[in-house]
Order: structure tokens, then C-alpha cells, then sequence
């Protein structure tokens, strides 16, 4: 019985071999214009990567993706609404081959992003789909779940502009860490600045799927802002 699980250990390495050589031989760059596409088509905003769009092999394999732009509206004050000088995304590979994605690693390097409205009161994150039509009908299709280990980003530069103000607001991030404890709760380190003013947080939060689905928020964090110091523990709503 030991010799047959040994062989059958032996046969599994060799698959997981055969598979990562296979996916080596993928030219991830071949498929960077349909992404791109893809993203204009999901938002009506132009998306370009100035850089390569690369594939680093691993039993955890690592897309990577240098001089990322997003188009800001047509009326903002500057082309990009958002710049990032690199971005990593690492995934596991054995739950990828049985069609679920879990994001290992999620690392965004110098982003540069621009919010502002108009005189208006319109917000440029105020997108929608270049062919948006509501036809009241619900896709049959199911998104694919996807599991986010670590979120990390470093010097984030975020300038908030309202043409009803004459002076912007200016945050900048540091360090921004979220590390996955389980389903429902997420590790927050966060090193930032908000006009000149230290920030630091620490603690815990709810999961990103918690914060995105609208359904009530944990926070038990500690938080810093210059010389004050705060907790905040309980529910959001």
C-alpha cells in the first residue's frame, strides 16, 4: 500500500511538472490588447499598458504588468485618471486548474490616481460600459469566485479635486497591507498621510466581499492620526 501512494505521489509531481511547463510556454503579452479591450468594454474608458505584460513561472504563478494607465473622463483636468507604475498578481496554481482563482498575492507599486468633479457635481469614477444597455435581463452566466490572500500597496499618491473647492485634497499611502485570516476577516496595516498629517491603523476589518456586497461592516482597529489616538470597534451599516 505504501509503494502504490509513493507512486501515485510520484505520478502527481510529474503532472504538476507538465503543467507548469506548459503554461511556460504561454505568451502572456499575445493577450495584453483583449484584456485591454475587454476593460474599456466593462467601464467605456481607454486602459493601456506602456510596459510588458509578463508571466513569471512558479508553482504559484505570477502575472505581471508595468505602466498601467486608466483614461480619466473626457472633461477631467489631466488624460489618466489613474497611472500605476506595477502591478503583481500571483495565483495558486492547483485550485486555478480545477477553475477557481485564489489570489495569493495582489501588489499594486506606485499608484497615482485623480478623483475630481465638475461644476457639475459629476465624478470622474463615474463610469459605465461603452455599449450600457439595461435590458432588465440577468445573465445566466456565474462569475467565478476569487479568493484574495495579501493585498499590499506601496506609495499610493490619491488627490481628491472639487470645482466647487479651490484647494484639492492630497493622501498618500505608504504602506497599505490586508492579509486574509479567514473568510470573514482581514489583518489592516496602514502607513499614509493626509495633508501633511501622519496616519497610522492597525487592527482588523471585514472581508473585501463584506465591503463590496453592502452587508454590515466589522472594524476593530487602533488609529493615529498626528498626535491623537482612537478605537473604533463594532458594526458599520
Amino acid at each position: 500500500m505504501r509503494k502504490i501512494l509513493l507512486i501515485l505521489a510520484g505520478l502527481g509531481v510529474v503532472v504538476l511538472i507538465g503543467v507548469v511547463i506548459v503554461i511556460s510556454q504561454i505568451d502572456v503579452s499575445e493577450y495584453k490588447e483583449q484584456a485591454l479591450a475587454q476593460v474599456e468594454k466593462a467601464t467605456g474608458r481607454k486602459a493601456s499598458i506602456d510596459g510588458d505584460l509578463d508571466l513569471s513561472i512558479s508553482l504559484s504563478p505570477a502575472i505581471i504588468a508595468e505602466g498601467v494607465r486608466f483614461a480619466n473622463a473626457d472633461w477631467g483636468s489631466r488624460p489618466d485618471m489613474a497611472t500605476i507604475k506595477r502591478i503583481e498578481v500571483k495565483v495558486a496554481l492547483l485550485p486555478l486548474l480545477g477553475g477557481e482563482v485564489e489570489i495569493q498575492r495582489f501588489i499594486l507599486i506606485e499608484p497615482d490616481v485623480l478623483l475630481e468633479k465638475n461644476a457639475a457635481g459629476k465624478g470622474n469614477w463615474e463610469i459605465g460600459a461603452a455599449d450600457s444597455t439595461d435590458t432588465g435581463e440577468t445573465s445566466n452566466e456565474e462569475m467565478t469566485a476569487i479568493d484574495i490572500g495579501t493585498v499590499l500597496v506601496k506609495n499610493l499618491k490619491l488627490v481628491y479635486r472639487d470645482a466647487a473647492s479651490e484647494k484639492p485634497v492630497e493622501f498618500s499611502i505608504d504602506t497599505l497591507k490586508l492579509d486574509s485570516i479567514d473568510d470573514d476577516q482581514l489583518k489592516l496595516e496602514l502607513k499614509a498621510a493626509l495633508d501633511e498629517n501622519s496616519i497610522n491603523v492597525n487592527g482588523t476589518i471585514g472581508s473585501l466581499e463584506q465591503l463590496f456586497d453592502n452587508n454590515d461592516y466589522p472594524i476593530d482597529i487602533n488609529a493615529d492620526f498626528g498626535p491623537a489616538k482612537t478605537t473604533l470597534k463594532g458594526i458599520v451599516s
